[in-house]
């Protein structure tokens, strides 16, 4: 359930009608979608930056969420996108991460 919220609410933002599209506007900045790890297929947009390194995460209670190399190529890309930011138009970035997931159960 969790993961189509998740496509949900990027072809959302995509199309313009997020939250976080209306607040930008507000301000004048613009919004670059850039999917690091959404684990569902959804339709390709030009509103969204295919920069996928894992189809999402792992179960981190059974053992590591990502491997090393899959976290430092999200840090890459993160970095890679706050430099295209700033080098681009918008003169400079504010990153913000959206996701969906089913909270862990409690502890026995």
């Amino acid at each position: 359930m969790a993961q189509e919220v998740t496509v949900s609410m990027l072809q959302n933002m995509a199309a313009g009608g997020a939250a976080i599209n209306v607040l930008s506007a507000q301000a004048g900045a613009s919004v670059m979608i850039t999917d690091v790890g959404v684990a569902s297929d959804y339709p390709a947009s030009d509103g969204v930056r295919d920069r996928n390194v894992a189809r999402g995460t792992r179960d981190m209670s059974a053992g590591p969420a990502m491997t090393r190399d899959e976290a430092v190529r999200a840090l890459a890309v993160g970095i890679a996108t706050a430099d295209e930011a700033v080098a681009g138009a918008r003169g400079c970035c504010s990153p913000a991460r959206w996701a969906s997931a089913t909270p862990p159960p409690p502890a026995p």
